[in-house]
């Protein structure tokens, strides 16, 4: 991993990395995550978070959905 030509964090092939989430409830550790997408992975990451905390999803049923995109 190093910086890429087009900057930001890459891989040795170009590839971005996962960027993981991590989710806390009361200063306490409760799930790390991560999601693909690149330039979408916040917006990913807030999917996931909201599917499971105000939709109360099972940990994989976020990851089995499909994300919205909005470009």
């Amino acid at each position: 991993m190093g910086w890429g030509k087009r900057g930001g964090c890459c891989c040795g092939n170009g590839d971005r990395p996962i960027i993981p989430g991590f989710l806390t409830q009361d200063h306490q550790p409760i799930k790390a995550f991560g999601v693909m997408g690149g330039a979408m992975q916040p917006q990913g990451h807030l999917q996931v978070v909201v599917n499971l905390v105000d939709y109360g999803m099972n940990p994989q049923a976020p990851l089995d959905d499909t994300f919205q995109t909005s470009s």
